[in-house]
């Protein structure tokens, strides 16, 4: 009866010691990641810009200019967009700085990537903006006015 009850003291000692060890680890390992998070970069160190930071390539879909981040399209929204992944809502695109203008002056030529047609300066391209699950919009170009006329 004695021997037993040592064994279950033992037991019960070891199943603590192990408990306080891993409770150990684990409060080093989150005290070593919280460090890396908050690390300040050094200026030896060279900095990584992150996939985020770096914006994509953009490009008018009239002229096939290259849209740099400060550079915006001149387009129509007609409906607010939701923030439903399935909702869609019609749009229109008149071009970039490059290729429109308000005052009808020709600047470059604007073709429609559908039809492969001149657009003129009057017309536009009719497009779908949807919401992607990464938060992003998504334009899907059905046309332009030339070659997506309404019956």
């Amino acid at each position: 009866m004695g021997s037993d009850l040592f064994i279950v003291i033992a037991i019960g000692v070891l199943i603590g010691l192990i408990l306080f060890i891993l409770g150990k680890y684990v409060e080093l390992a989150n005290n070593y990641y919280k460090g890396k998070k908050n690390k300040s970069k050094t200026k030896d160190e060279p900095q990584k810009q992150t996939k985020a930071a770096v914006p994509s390539k953009t490009y008018c879909p009239l002229c096939d200019s290259t849209l740099t981040p400060g550079i915006n399209l001149f387009s129509k929204v007609y409906r607010p967009l939701s923030s439903q992944i399935d909702d869609e809502q019609h749009c229109t695109i008149q071009g970039c700085p490059y290729c429109y203008s308000k005052d009808g002056q020709k600047k470059k030529r604007r073709s429609c990537p559908v039809c492969g047609r001149p657009v003129p300066m009057n017309g536009s391209l009719v497009a779908r903006m949807t919401m992607q699950k990464s938060g992003r919009r998504h334009v899907h170009i059905i046309g332009c006015t030339e070659c997506h006329k309404k019956v």
